[in-house]
């Protein structure tokens, strides 16, 4: 079974299921409680979120999985970026990813993108569980201080 996810910019089918409605919610809730030209960064990955809430991914970096960090400094790079563009909330999503080795982002990599997130941003909503728990959607978005 799917889900119809839709927006300004066209229609995806996700899964049904807490994933599914997950992005639903969070599409939603960039579309209507933020403004048009708000940025937004999703970690680990999420572009799809971006394109279907026509907020810009305002970093040179998309995906911040544990392959994208292979060295310390790439890691350092993405920090530097996002200090410098600033987007305007950013959501760390569930993302399984032991495929690569890891447990999660913030969790046994991503450390210093993680704790510029908490020195920099403020809870603006959650959905499912914290801690995150396998096999459920869960995401914390953040809001840039002023």
């Amino acid at each position: 079974r799917t889900l119809a996810v839709p927006s300004p910019r066209g229609e995806i089918s996700v899964l049904a299921g807490p994933q599914g409605s997950g992005v639903s919610a969070l599409v939603d809730l960039f579309r209507n409680s933020t403004p048009e030209g708000a940025t937004l960064a999703v970690f680990p990955e999420g572009l799809m979120i971006n394109f279907l809430s026509g907020r810009e991914h305002p970093l040179y970096y998309y995906t911040f999985l544990p392959q994208d960090m292979v060295r310390p400094s790439v890691e350092q790079a993405m920090v530097d970026d996002m200090a410098l563009k600033k987007p305007d909330y950013v959501v760390v999503l569930q993302r399984p990813v032991e495929e690569y080795g890891s447990r999660g982002f913030g969790v046994d990599y991503a450390h210093k993108l993680m704790a510029h997130i908490q020195a920099e941003y403020m809870p603006f909503a959650r959905y499912g569980p914290l801690p995150f728990a396998p096999g459920n959607f869960s995401a914390v978005v953040f809001k840039l201080k002023k």
